[in-house]
């Protein structure tokens, strides 16, 4: 099917065609150098010319008065690169059509432009809408939040990392004073409503805070305390600063270092700086937000472990969840911007945010998307997904590679204008491939000068794929007929006991199934929709492609034993 308007009524001009691709790749040329090149009969050259010409396919670029006989040279015209693209599915040609085009343009070409054409390329000769959206990076955020979580429980109260974030989470794009400000306010609120509850338990109204924390040890409380330097720590220790050194990554092929040094990079990208004329101001990553969120999940019902607990209202904890997700709507656009359809489909956040627990832990993941769909399961869907994707690295690593040999052999490079956006096109392509698998991206950081990598392109490559990893995690996970699946804490659950429990695990008819949430959600949302529709659609296409193999694979075996 063709992308561009057709360019052709009935038959497909072969002829036509090869001499197109004989412009592209020559970038211009005139009938007697296409019928040396196509080894072809001149007047049959001399007719397919003049009918891209009448097309618009093709026009006079320029004469050659030099030879014996004056040659008129032909160039691509804007039709004629649409033409190309819809009728080769092989990034040489693109490439060298695209430079061809760029270098006898009239004018120049704008990265807008350029973006049009490599976006129509690019998706058909991947193949798929989102082949390359996911970095699949969530067991390795459940370990860290995991981390996270368990330093909490060990000191024993508020950290200090806690409070910073909480306040950036509440209170987006504030800078350093702002921070240090809410942080002591709040200190004086979080302290009294403590004490408050203190003095009730003991029956002492008398009762001094610091005899609250008497049984915890006085260095860890003032190392968490609210101070100047505590809160720089806490930024330093997880911002991905401009004096952030690479040098600990190193290549390795041992899955432990590589989880560490994935760790390591990761914890640094909690919170985002922004710099201006103004200053410097604060905000939180996607990684922030989400951990934020789930600390205060597990926490809800106990507000001496929420520093802006005050937050925290009486009816269901709504407050505090609405006040970060109206501030970091655009963190998971299929998700946080769709908060006020999503609490109400599934009425209120208590019954939400259960669902949103695949996501950061593995342990109700993993039993999830093992089990086969005809039994409750999303197995097929995951896999297949990353089956897409890994078949998306495949075709782009082919752009990338052809895109980068044309520009080696391409003369001019420095001198015209067209190749830098080529050039930040490829770049922007070798980025995406690295961070599609981990142990892949920390060679590629190892290898680069800090000054050579775009920092926030890094980060927000990594944070939009894991934001496309959620929504697709979350909104499979409402695929099944079956009962919503049990929160058990053991990664090793077997598969028979889960569809037992999502099968059987209640007789009553009145429960509402995951798959009736999610087509309410589908009715709702256009957009939702839209993306849901995307993801069925190249799963099937690739379950498709599947089945073909294994067809061909039956026929091959069958023709053997008949011989």
């Amino acid at each position: 099917m063709a992308i561009f308007e057709k360019w052709y009524e009935r038959k497909k001009p072969t002829l036509q065609i090869r001499v197109l691709r004989g412009i592209a790749f020559e970038g211009e040329s005139s009938k007697r150098k296409l019928q040396e090149y196509l080894n072809a009969h001149y007047p049959d050259i001399s007719d397919a010319v003049e009918s891209l010409k009448k097309g618009k396919i093709i026009e006079r670029s320029r004469v050659d008065l030099k030879s014996r006989r004056a040659e008129i040279y032909y160039k691509l015209t804007k039709r004629g690169l649409e033409a190309i693209i819809d009728e080769f599915s092989d990034p040489e040609v693109f490439w060298k059509a695209v430079m061809s085009y760029c270098k006898f343009c009239k004018h120049q070409m704008s990265s807008e432009e350029f973006n049009k054409y490599y976006k129509a390329f690019e998706a058909k000769y991947v193949g798929y809408s989102h082949a390359h959206d996911f970095f699949f990076q969530s067991d390795f955020v459940d370990k860290l939040f995991n981390e996270w979580l368990t330093i909490r429980k060990d000191v024993g109260i508020i950290t200090i990392f806690q409070k910073v974030l909480e306040c950036i989470a509440l209170h987006r794009s504030i800078t350093l004073e702002q921070i240090i400000g809410y942080l002591q306010t709040q200190k004086t609120k979080y302290e009294n409503a403590i004490l408050k509850q203190h003095r009730k338990r003991v029956r002492n109204q008398k009762a001094q805070f610091s005899e609250f924390i008497a049984d915890f040890e006085r260095k860890r409380y003032q190392e968490n305390d609210v101070l100047e330097g505590n809160i720089i720590n806490v930024i330093d220790r997880y911002t991905l600063s401009s004096d952030y050194s690479f040098e600990q990554f190193s290549e390795t092929s041992e899955p432990m270092e590589v989880n560490a040094q994935y760790s390591e990079f990761i914890s640094h990208l909690l919170i985002r700086v922004i710099e201006n004329k103004t200053g410097k101001r604060y905000e939180l990553t996607l990684f922030g937000v989400v951990l934020i969120l789930s600390i205060v999940y597990y926490d809800r019902h106990n507000p001496s472990k929420i520093f802006f607990n005050d937050y925290l209202d009486q009816q269901r904890n709504n407050y505090y969840y609405n006040r970060v997700v109206s501030n970091y709507k655009d963190k998971i656009p299929l998700i946080f911007a769709k908060w006020q359809i999503l609490t109400d489909v599934f009425n209120g956040v208590d019954f939400f945010m259960p669902n949103f627990e695949l996501v950061f832990y593995k342990e109700i993941r993993t039993p999830l998307i093992s089990l086969p769909m005809n039994m409750g399961g999303v197995k097929e869907i995951y896999e297949n997904m990353r089956g897409i994707a890994y078949h998306g690295y495949s075709k782009l690593t082919d752009i990338y590679k052809s895109g980068v040999s044309v520009l080696e052999t391409s003369t001019e490079v420095d001198a015209r204008y067209y190749m830098e956006f080529i050039k930040d096109k490829l770049s922007n392509i070798e980025l995406l491939l690295q961070t599609t698998d981990l142990q892949r991206f920390m060679g590629y950081i190892a290898k680069q000068n800090y000054s050579s990598i775009y920092q926030t392109g890094i980060v927000t490559a990594i944070e939009n794929s894991f934001a496309n990893e959620v929504s697709f995690l979350f909104y499979i996970s409402l695929t099944t007929k079956a009962n919503f699946p049990p929160q058990f804490r053991d990664e090793h659950i077997m598969p028979s006991r889960l569809y037992d429990f999502m099968v059987h695990g209640t007789e009553r008819s009145n429960v509402i199934k995951p798959r009736d949430l999610l087509l309410e959600i589908l009715e709702r949302d256009i957009e939702i929709q839209a993306r849901f529709l995307l993801w069925m659609k190249d799963l099937i296409s690739y379950e498709k492609q599947i089945i073909d193999h294994m067809l061909d694979l039956q026929s091959e075996v069958g023709l053997f034993l008949d011989n």
